[in-house]
């Protein structure tokens, strides 16, 4: 049996289903939407670099989240979970073709601004804590990157034992086009009409909305997400 497990390609959540809770650390070779966790892990994109990182066989453990559906259905999740327009664009992207590589979400992204429009949605943080409102998109998150780069959850940190949660309240279109492009650029701490929190457990319930976990269809209208301490293994960079 190998010491590690390697992955040098697109995300494939089995690799990480497989990985999770196991003693086994995980090497990433970037691909495509695979770039989103290596970049928050200090993974050099170039496949040799981020291959010699593997050679070197240093490892940290990470947080991990999972998302259930509430029928007995669950996943891992290493990144970002995505609901409203966000899970839309990843659906779209997944549908472009390959050879578009980093540009597959921005454009998938943009295509989906006509979508930018407001849900009901109902959030409650551990148990205790209620957000009630009206939102175009919603992220939840173990580390801050997601559609191939942008900054969604610029606090998440895959140490602390929580997720981090960014609400999009809706906006003109024009706006939208603007806020996504700010993303990439600047990121979106500052925007009037985004809010932040963080907890370790989040229920959440928005009607007709689709909700993907790293990129991947999962669920939909309702799902809980958790964080897992420790539960992941990655081969990095040495500090």
């Amino acid at each position: 049996m190998p010491s590690f497990y390697v992955v040098a390609m697109d995300w494939p959540t089995v690799a990480l289903e497989t990985q999770a809770n196991s003693l086994k650390p995980l090497g990433l070779i970037p691909a495509d939407t695979g770039s989103d966790l290596a970049r928050s892990l200090n993974i050099p994109e170039h496949p040799e670099r981020a291959a010699d990182v593997i050679m070197r066989g240093f490892y940290t453990t990470t947080d991990l989240g999972k998302v259930h559906d509430g029928k007995g259905t669950s996943m891992w999740s290493s990144t970002i979970a995505a609901i409203g327009t966000d899970a839309h664009a990843a659906q779209k992207a997944r549908q472009l073709n390959p050879r578009l590589e980093s540009l597959r979400y921005p454009l998938a992204a943009a295509n989906s601004l006509p979508h930018f429009r407001g849900h009901r949605a109902k959030i409650v943080l551990d148990l205790e804590r209620v957000i009630e409102g009206e939102f175009a998109q919603i992220r939840i998150g173990n580390t801050p990157y997601y559609g191939q780069g942008m900054r969604m959850c610029p606090d998440a940190n895959h140490h602390d034992g929580l997720l981090d949660i960014t609400m999009v309240r809706p906006a003109p279109r024009l706006q939208a086009f603007r806020d996504l492009a700010r993303g990439y650029v600047r990121g979106i701490k500052d925007l009037p009409n985004v809010s932040f929190a963080q907890a370790a457990h989040i229920s959440l319930e928005k009607r007709g909305q689709p909700i993907t976990a790293d990129g991947e269809p999962f669920a939909n209208d309702k799902a809980e997400f958790e964080a897992l301490e420790g539960a992941g293994r990655f081969l990095v960079p040495r500090p």
